[in-house]
């Protein structure tokens, strides 16, 4: 329990970089730089020094911090599909670092858990675009890291730059899809910046002051709580783990006299222990502020599962989590977009409260979106390989919201409900040119109605309207309540799309 812990109590460290002169390790050969914003540029250098930064005609200057770290901003550049250098000169070290390949476009950065780290080879789209280099989609992955205080920064290797294709595609399948349908549509250079790991929970995403500090955030207060009282402070370890070493040698001589005590294991970091990636604030600590704050045109957020049991935590959770990354990367209404927990055949119990938690954020938290990717799912596993139509639904939020084309970005969403004896009529938006049923059945699967025993039972749905369904079950001869798609997974399969083929919401009036 103490190795699991060590990191609660110190907040663990704040991440740096080599302490050579240069840039950010996230600065290196094929970088993207954002478009049209203002951009930060970060690096190291000796205290007190003077450093100029250059590019595509801008000269920038800014003075390291007393611990030799230094920060600017260039101005908005249009983008660019003439790649470019980046140039930092240091002025007491009479030195000159650059960055060659520099690329100027869209900026993502792609966050969460497995289902945010499942590589492109999982579905046949990605593995057919394997053999080809995709030279205007570049990605740098954030390295799996977890650890206690003092764990090492990230190097210009780790945090490598490159064109998605052989060799270089380990890139996720839903960052990857998404990436593949907007690049074309914008014609620009997209990087992603992928920052996720698998079966971890977003406190592990959280800073600690952060945790301490949100409604939500209860189990985990407890755990720093324990942790406190406990002593698993990390301030002592290197005396601790010296005064432990010396009583351990004197342990054959306890054993020799058969009395006495053994002495108590102190607190000893350990790097990599793959418990330490559910420790809340871990991959804050050890993997996001490796890239803070760099300039991004929005995030893609897939994750949840590791939360799903605690659904109205979340909603508190996640919408402090969205505040803090718009805080970090000094973009106050940063775009944050949501995938919306699939279908899953062993997720009956909590995954209808927790999708219905993803979609309040969306509706509570400004500049935010929810991907719906209910149609994809898979029975046996949580981790479902259609990967492409999730990547494109993120797509379309984006080139709707941000970029000003008239995409078509979301399914049908409940409107309202009204009762009509034996029946109740429900009406729907964004249903576009109409609802449809995609496999030409004469009802669309998955809704249920209720009376006033609330116990639900399967309900016929016709549609009888370009934004109307009619819901009709024998058995509730008095219906007051309706839902859809309210179970972990779904038989027969939902089908009921608008006229550009996205699926309806998920509800339950109850």
């Amino acid at each position: 329990m103490r190795n699991l812990v060590f990191c609660l109590l110190t907040g663990l460290c704040v991440q740096g970089f080599a302490g050579d002169a240069g840039f950010a390790p996230i600065f290196n050969d094929g970088v993207v730089l954002q478009c049209e914003m203002p951009v930060n540029i970060w690096g190291s250098a000796k205290p007190g020094e003077t450093v100029s930064v250059s590019f595509a005609g801008q000269n920038k200057t800014a003075l390291a911090d007393q611990h030799g770290q230094w920060m600017l901003q260039l101005d908005p550049m249009k983008a660019s599909a003439k790649p470019g250098r980046l140039v930092a000169s240091f002025q007491r070290a009479g030195s000159t670092v650059q960055i060659s390949k520099v690329q100027v476009g869209e900026v993502w950065l792609a966050t969460g858990q497995s289902n945010m780290v499942q590589p492109a080879r999982v579905t046949a789209e990605g593995r057919e675009a394997l053999k080809t280099v995709h030279p205007s989609i570049h990605f740098s992955k954030v390295p799996l890291r977890v650890g206690a205080p003092h764990i090492p920064p990230c190097t210009e290797v780790e945090l490598a730059w490159g064109e998605f294709g052989p060799g270089h595609n380990d890139l996720a399948a839903v960052a990857f899809h998404f990436a593949e349908e907007l690049q074309p549509k914008i014609g620009k250079h997209v990087g992603v910046i992928q920052c996720s790991y698998g079966g971890t929970s977003i406190e592990s995403w959280m800073p600690r002051e952060l945790l301490l500090n949100t409604p939500g955030g209860t189990r985990t207060k407890a755990i720093f709580e324990y942790a406190r009282r406990r002593g698993y402070g990390a301030e002592d370890w290197k005396e601790e783990i010296a005064s432990y070493n010396a009583a351990k040698a004197t342990e054959s001589e306890w054993m020799k006299k058969k009395q006495g005590k053994r002495p108590p294991k102190p607190t000893q970091p350990r790097l990599g222990n793959p418990f330490l990636k559910k420790t809340p604030a871990s991959l804050y600590e050890s993997m996001t502020k490796e890239i803070i704050p760099y300039t991004a045109r929005g995030v893609l957020w897939y994750q949840g599962e590791a939360n799903v049991a605690r659904p109205d935590d979340y909603v508190e959770l996640l919408s402090a989590h969205i505040g803090r990354v718009r805080q970090d990367f000094k973009y106050e209404t940063l775009p944050f977009y949501i995938v919306q927990l699939s279908a899953w055949g062993p997720g009956e119990e909590y995954w209808p409260e927790f999708r219905a938690a993803q979609a309040r954020v969306r509706d509570t938290v400004p500049n935010t979106g929810l991907a719906l990717s209910l149609d994809v799912g898979d029975e046996l596993n949580i981790h479902p390989t259609n990967k492409k139509p999730v990547g494109r639904r993120l797509a379309y939020l984006a080139l709707n919201d941000i970029y000003d084309l008239d995409t078509p970005a979301r399914g049908p969403r409940l409107k309202s409900v009204e009762a009509e004896g034996s029946k109740m009529v429900l009406t729907f938006d964004h249903a576009l040119d109409g609802l449809s049923v995609a496999d030409d059945s004469e009802s669309a699967a998955g809704f249920e109605v209720a009376g006033s025993d609330k116990r639900f039972v399967k309900a016929s749905a016709s549609i009888t309207g370009k934004t109307e369904i009619t819901l009709d079950a024998p058995s509730v001869s008095k219906p007051i309540f309706a839902r859809y798609a309210w179970h972990g997974f779904f038989k027969p399969s939902l089908n009921l799309y608008n006229s550009a083929g996205l699926p309806a919401e998920p509800f339950s009036t109850e």
